[in-house]
């Protein structure tokens, strides 16, 4: 341990860089920030501070002896001990400030037992305002980051997020650290005032220096759960940052708290998350930075059952339902305000409500009931209006209202259709006698038969109104959706595909719901061989499948008097009496490969198969029953890719392939026998680095100094082949000019490229382009475009590996002011890369 010792009567705030440099000067780290700004350099447990005895000013700190210890920092004989009658929070304890900046609380992220030993701390006695952060740390944070890392498809969960074109051996390096419990790593945190954040922002992650800023509000008024969430969020958006040239899409950081904490999220809160712009603009200490946020909740509301009914005397009521949801932060339990208008008389009408309704810990959604109150009086339709109201904790999105009426009954009603151009609605009075309403027609010039044998019936928008079907002619149907009140509103012809014929009479159709989602579906009896099932899409429209035959040879007539319709598995979806084998959901068929082939290691493959969905899809390679690999990743269902078996895939003969849909893992195929691999013949000419210079091999990975060292000094390859382009013998730019020209490229493609290695891909001209990672070749010129200057390589080979991805050999020259103790010079080398790590590459045209 490297220990440096502080004694007391040392003034800490005027000697922060005095202490840098004393940690600088015996090799220790100085970044490790765990106190306010003023004291940041003193080590990584706020625990271990010592007493602060409070004098004329709190900056005239007297302190006893500290010892640096090169894992924890700064470490003190005992602790801080704050006076009762302390003058202001310790929440704004900061620097002596004369520009009104906001007061910042830093974070280590190293701690707890996860990173050395902490035993000897006395937690009853710690009294900092961030010690409930590092305890949050340890015990929520770094728990969750170390279960991930050591999941079984790790690499498979965290392409989910971020695509499928990261950085997989930065990946697999973070990964490695956090399944050990190493986090020193992770970005630092700070606290900062409510006002530095954009209204209901909790946090940020700043990429352009990486470090992550909690909300005060967020500290003072949340519990730990919700703390600890929204820094795993902006540990989402620092992973992003590490594994992506390109911010991912939507709120990454958010899908990665909900993978981590085990929430729930339904198709159209995951769509809303990947759509969601997180950023945002903070200023903080005079400067501009650009952040990825984690906001407040944000709360809308629906009504998901918008007619409630009064019933007759001795049956229950037919409630009501309005449904609010929750997208962002689902932690913590989170209490909603909301007030009532409306038609309707609480107490009288219906039951009242409390004006206050509470999503439970991980919940997305909380719902409220309206259940009308039944009485003998005839009455009108009434509505009753929830209207969501502003509180502590959340944000209102934009639908902040919806109404549900209220009928006043449950009762079977008759529909008359009275011509060819109108309907009357008759409403049961519940004693034989009914109420008749106005004709109805759908709009001008709508034109229907007056017999009813084109409609059927049914709920084909999950509201629980009885809706109408009209099957207009051969070609489309019009779905007629109850507004409950004895109209409709019509919706436009719909015909299910080009050439798709029906019959106007609604003979061949019967209906049911056929997937269990409380809509009405269609099942059509299309002809003796086949039929099609139309499944609802609850807005007049239907997702008609592929045909049907149960197995070869089964006969049935188109007529569906044969057929009835009823739940006779108790599933919840609907089979029928006469072909009750048929399973109407989603299906995957694998084509090719399905067994019994024989492939070669590096050969290519075109995988097929045959659905009827409309989701993406992941296709996994398994052998002898388990896992191996994912070969495509969130891949368009278009029944086609094509697979490049990797060169050092092992011989077998138990291979298969899985193909599943990304929305639900229940639908998928695997091959229905293994298939084979065998291995790729030995290369008569194994790869060698294609360096003309014989003093390659020497020079790899050795530092020399670069008048002498580089092989190109030695060769006509100086400073003077880039035409006074100025580059440094030895630089990554002078190399990949010289490394370029030598297989061939153009000179005066070259020299459209000169500064810094990061500006190349904004100065192309005489033929050179930016090619795609798919496209790269031999020759190409890798470019980074971190830091301040960034960097080039030259691609020297492109290759697939074991696991299907695609890597590339570079040879590269970094110049070094001390590389390995050797002195200054360059170290020449060749790496092996995924694609994917550059951020880009550049294709030089030949001369």
């Amino acid at each position: 341990m490297d220990e440096q010792h502080l004694y007391g009567n040392h003034n800490l705030f005027n000697s922060a860089s005095e202490l840098e440099q004393k940690g600088a000067d015996n090799g220790m780290a100085t970044s490790v920030d765990p106190l306010p700004a003023h004291l940041h350099n003193f080590g990584a447990y706020p625990q271990q501070l010592p007493v602060i005895h409070e004098n004329q000013a709190i900056f005239n700190a007297v302190i006893p002896t500290a010892r640096w210890n090169s894992v924890f920092g700064w470490q003190f004989d005992h602790q801080i001990d704050y006076p009762v009658n302390y003058p202001f929070p310790l929440a704004s304890l900061g620097e002596r400030n004369t520009n009104n900046s906001s007061p910042i609380f830093s974070i280590s992220d190293r701690d707890g037992s996860l990173v050395g030993n902490t035993e000897n701390i006395d937690p009853s006695s710690i009294q900092l305002p961030y010690q409930s952060i590092s305890t949050i740390l340890q015990q929520e944070v770094y728990p969750k980051l170390q279960q991930i890392a050591t999941a079984p498809h790790f690499q498979q969960l965290i392409q989910s997020i971020f695509g499928n074109h990261i950085n997989i051996e930065k990946l697999h390096e973070i990964g490695n650290n956090w399944q050990i419990g190493e986090f020193s790593t992770l970005p630092l945190i700070e606290v900062r005032e409510e006002f530095v954040f954009p209204t209901n922002t909790m946090g940020a992650f700043a990429g352009e220096i990486g470090k992550i800023y909690l909300s005060q509000e967020l500290i003072t008024h949340s519990e730990s759960r919700k703390i600890a969430d929204t820094i795993l969020e902006e540990i989402g958006h620092w992973l992003d940052n590490q594994l992506n040239r390109h911010d991912t899409p939507g709120d990454e950081g958010q899908l990665l708290t909900a993978i981590i904490t085990g929430q729930h999220l339904n198709n159209e809160q995951i769509a809303a998350i990947q759509t969601e712009d997180d950023s945002t603009t903070i200023f903080v200490d005079g400067q501009s930075l650009n952040v990825e946020q984690s906001t407040l909740p944000i709360i809308t509301i629906a009504a998901t059952d918008a007619t409630a009914r009064e019933t007759i005397t001795g049956q229950t009521t037919n409630p009501g339902r309005f449904t609010l949801t929750r997208i962002g932060n689902l932690a913590a339990s989170q209490t909603i305000n909301y007030t009532i208008t409306g038609t309707a008389t609480k107490g009288t009408d219906y039951t009242s409500l409390p004006g206050t309704v509470t999503f439970a810990a991980g919940a997305s959604t909380a719902t409220i009931n309206v259940a009308p109150i039944n009485d003998s009086i005839s009455e009108p339709t009434e509505t009753v209006t929830l209207n969501l109201a502003t509180g502590t904790g959340y944000s209102l999105g934009t639908a902040k209202t919806a109404t549900v009426k209220i009928d006043g009954d449950n009762k079977t009603d008759l529909i008359h259709f009275v011509n060819n151009e109108s309907v009357v609605v008759w409403l049961s009075n519940g004693d034989g006698t009914f109420n008749a309403g106005q004709p109805y027609t759908p709009r001008s010039g709508y034109a229907m038969s007056a017999n009813n044998y084109n409609f059927k019936t049914g709920d084909f928008n999950g509201d629980n109104k009885t809706d109408l079907i009209h099957f207009v002619n051969n070609e489309s149907v019009v779905v007629w959706l109850s507004n409950g009140d004895g109209t409709f509103n019509a919706g436009q012809p719909y015909t299910p595909r080009s050439g798709y014929a029906m019959s106007a009479n609604n003979y061949n159709f019967k209906t049911g719901d056929f997937n269990g989602d409380n809509k009405t579906d269609l099942i059509h009896f299309v002809n003796n061989e086949s039929v099609v099932v139309w499944l609802s899409n609850g807005d007049g429209t239907f997702n008609a499948g592929q045909p049907y035959t149960p197995r070869s040879g089964y006969a049935m007539s188109a007529n569906n008097y044969n057929f009835k319709t009823g739940d006779f598995n108790g599933d919840v979806n609907i089979s029928t009496s006469y072909i009750k084998d048929i399973d109407f959901s989603f299906y995957i068929t694998i084509n090719s490969p399905n067994g019994s082939e024989s492939l070669q290691a590096g050969s290519s493959l075109n995988i097929t198969w045959t659905d009827n969905i409309a989701e993406n899809v992941n296709i996994d390679l398994y052998k002898g029953g388990n896992f191996y690999v994912t070969l495509f990743s969130n891949t368009p269902s278009d029944g086609s890719e094509n697979w490049i078996l990797g060169n050092n895939l092992p011989a077998g003969s138990d291979y298969s392939i899985k193909i599943t849909s990304i929305n639900n893992g229940n639908v998928y195929d695997v091959s229905n026998r293994n298939f084979s691999i065998i291995a790729s013949p030995p290369s008569s000419d194994p790869f060698t680095p294609l360096l003309t210079q014989q003093s390659a091999q020497y020079f790899k990975d050795r530092p020399q100094f670069y008048t002498t060292g580089n092989i190109f000094a030695q060769s006509m390859y100086g400073s003077s082949l880039i035409n006074g382009t100025g580059y440094t013998e030895g630089n990554c730019t002078w190399y990949a000019h010289g490394r370029v020209k030598e297989l061939g490229g153009s000179t005066a493609a070259l020299n459209s490229m000169s500064g810094n290695a990061n500006q190349w891909h904004n100065q192309l001209s005489n033929g050179a382009t930016i090619v795609g990672i798919n496209d790269v070749q031999v020759g190409d010129i890798a470019q980074w475009i971190s830091g301040t200057a960034g960097h080039v390589a030259v691609v020297e080979k492109v290759y697939i590996d074991s696991s299907g991805a695609k890597r590339v050999v570079l040879s590269e020259s970094h110049y070094s002011a001390n590389y390995d103790g050797g002195g200054a010079g360059t170290l020449h080398r060749i790496v092996d890369y995924y694609a994917s790590n550059p951020n880009r590459y550049i294709r030089v045209p030949k001369a």
